[in-house]
């Protein structure tokens, strides 16, 4: 858990954090006073969290659904999108959105918080949606913050391949040894965000570490077997 302050946003209250169920949101929820949006909240629930002014409001919900089809693409991007843009119009001093380094194109290494590829371009629905995501924030937002993270890594994190490698026995993966991923920890994108509001941070970040590291290292590391599969993913 983050070292204590005194006197900060923490524990002013006020503070308005989505997706606290599961990921970074939970970790952010666990540190800090605040009132939640989650996939139960209710539509009474959510009209009585509109009618009210909030300090901070920090978005991680996201519902990273795979494999999304014509049938259930609204409600993915009522899950997505159209959440944003209701946050979007609730009464805030500041709003602080989790996206990810996924919006870059995957040919350019390293990336700045500018490098951003036309909208036409080829890329995945996730990337596509944290993008117009990142838009809506930086529109019509107060102080807005936004948050490219690597892959993140922590107690309440899903079950990627870092995880999976460290608790599985045996331990079967479909993507090779070679396989490359960036991995930050939970603790300091928080601190990050703390640090953020503290200073009145605006605009883009990056939120990485300074070197990648091979799924065939992690397993090096850990001293694990694994039955690595025969597609490359490079972060």
């Amino acid at each position: 858990m983050s070292s204590p302050r005194t006197n900060t946003f923490e524990t002013a209250g006020n503070v308005l954090v989505t997706g606290t169920t599961s990921g970074m949101g939970r970790y952010i929820g666990e540190n800090i006073t605040h009132e939640a949006i989650n996939e139960d909240t209710t539509e009474e629930y959510l009209g009585q969290l509109r009618g009210r002014s909030w300090n901070t409001i920090i978005h991680c919900a996201f519902n990273q659904r795979p494999g999304v089809t014509e049938a259930d693409l609204y409600n993915y991007l009522d899950d997505n999108l159209l959440l944003t843009l209701k946050l979007a119009a609730f009464q805030h001093a500041r709003f602080v959105y989790l996206s990810s380094v996924d919006v870059y194109p995957r040919s350019l290494d390293p990336c700045s918080e500018t490098d951003l590829p036309a909208l036409d371009a080829p890329a995945g629905l996730y990337a596509t949606v944290k993008r117009m995501n990142e838009s809506i924030v930086k529109k019509p937002c107060n102080r807005p913050l936004v948050l490219r993270c690597a892959a993140l890594c922590g107690k309440y994190s899903r079950k990627n391949s870092l995880i999976r490698i460290a608790e599985d026995d045996p331990c079967d993966l479909s993507l090779a040894g070679e396989s490359t991923f960036n991995y930050v920890l939970h603790a300091d994108v928080w601190e990050f965000v703390r640090t953020a509001i503290e200073k009145d941070l605006q605009g883009v970040y990056n939120i990485a570490a300074s070197d990648n590291i091979a799924l065939e290292e992690v397993a090096s590391m850990l001293g694990k077997k694994v039955s690595f599969g025969k597609f490359v993913y490079e972060t």
